[in-house]
């Protein structure tokens, strides 16, 4: 299976200024499809919508430290080898205004790390489960070395246990579990990665 990639770009603001900065990635080589166009905020967000009812999925995401030649290489490499068409392998960049706000302002500290790497595979005959969670595990393994510190909750896996939990708030973790106990002291809210009252 071949590797069929894409770029993904947002730009918020005037649409004759975002045609003026997007001019270069649009214009350095004739792409496959250019489907860049003025789009609503929800149009920009269903852009990714890759889980489809009836669809089994397995993912594992990473922050990584850098985009070095040889993390390149090996995303590279572990992606020509996946076993289903419905792959997806995505570098999501953390940038901009985000890169912005204070590590203690949101629940979410992760803002130094520039990248984020997502590796979801998709297939649709469950009893080839074993197979395609097999090739997801080794290839985060083999990525895992390139990797900051943390997780995005949202993007946390059902084998992810507590301490990737912790992960994903860093430093905020335990503010967070003083806002549990005050609000959420039964853990009623708890079908999700689950942040442990202690009261």
């Amino acid at each position: 299976m071949g590797i069929s990639p894409a770029i993904l770009v947002s730009y918020c603001g005037p649409v004759e200024e975002g045609e003026r900065i997007l001019k270069p990635l649009r214009s350095f080589g004739p792409p496959m499809q250019d489907l860049i166009r003025p789009m609503t905020y929800a149009d920009i967000q269903n852009l990714l919508y890759v889980f489809q009812a009836g669809v089994q999925n397995y993912w594992k995401v990473d922050f990584l430290q850098g985009l070095t030649e040889e993390a390149i290489d090996t995303i590279v490499t572990h992606s020509a080898t996946k076993t289903s068409p419905m792959t997806a392998v995505a570098l999501f960049p953390i940038n901009g205004v985000a890169s912005r706000v204070g590590q203690s302002e949101t629940a979410f500290p992760h803002r130094k790390h520039h990248h984020q790497l997502f590796i979801v595979s998709q297939w649709q005959d469950a009893a080839e489960s074993d197979k395609h969670i097999h090739w997801t595990r080794e290839f985060w393994q083999a990525t895992h070395r390139f990797a900051g510190v943390g997780v995005y909750v949202n993007e946390l896996g059902l084998d992810d246990g507590e301490d990737r939990v912790k992960l994903a708030y860093g430093a905020n973790y335990d503010r967070l579990v003083a806002l549990k106990n005050t609000y959420d002291s039964t853990n009623f809210f708890r079908l999700n990665p689950n942040i442990r009252p202690t009261v």
